[in-house]
């Protein structure tokens, strides 16, 4: 039997034949930005099924762990702190006050802003939080010396300011 066509990009569709749907079959190694996307989405994934098992989808973890710093932000503050657009955050506060993670109340100075709350069931699951984003980083990071953590975070920082930037 012949071997399945691979792509030679990510960015380029096959000319019609059988391929394989393994992305490990279809990652181009030279090209970093496709394998930084792969290596992003298997974090996700462990992410996800980590925090599912405490009943959390990806992402409300983060709410929760800017609420124990500093209990009872608005949700201009969250959104802005999460790098997230408000509508996206007023969606999942919605889903967490419904599972009960957090409650809205009236700020009593401005009727007009509404500050958010972690309930006792999210204060306890803090530390758990914390475990699993402590476990998927020895995971994500196991073999690799301190100095070429530190390497990476440079770096990392880097193309992060290069997209942040206006481009070309």
């Amino acid at each position: 039997m012949d071997e399945p066509k691979i792509s030679p990009s990510p960015f380029e569709p096959c000319d019609g034949e059988a391929h394989s749907c393994d992305p490990a079959d279809v990652v181009p190694t030279d090209n970093l930005s496709f394998l930084l996307f792969q290596l992003g989405r298997a974090h996700r994934n462990q992410a996800e099924a980590a925090l599912s098992a405490m009943g959390l989808h990806a992402g409300q973890e983060f709410v929760i762990l800017l609420l124990l710093r500093r209990d009872g932000q608005t949700q201009s503050q969250i959104a802005a702190a999460m790098c997230v657009e408000p509508p996206t955050v007023t969606k999942m506060l919605s889903r967490m006050q419904s599972s009960g993670w957090v409650e809205r109340r009236g700020d009593p100075a401005d009727g007009r802003i509404s500050r958010v709350y972690l309930t006792d069931r999210a204060r306890a699951a803090g530390e758990g939080i914390r475990q699993v984003w402590e476990g998927l980083e020895r995971r994500t990071f196991a073999g690799i010396s301190e100095v070429e953590q530190a390497f990476l975070r440079r770096l990392l920082a880097q193309m992060h300011a290069n997209l942040d930037s206006p481009g070309d």
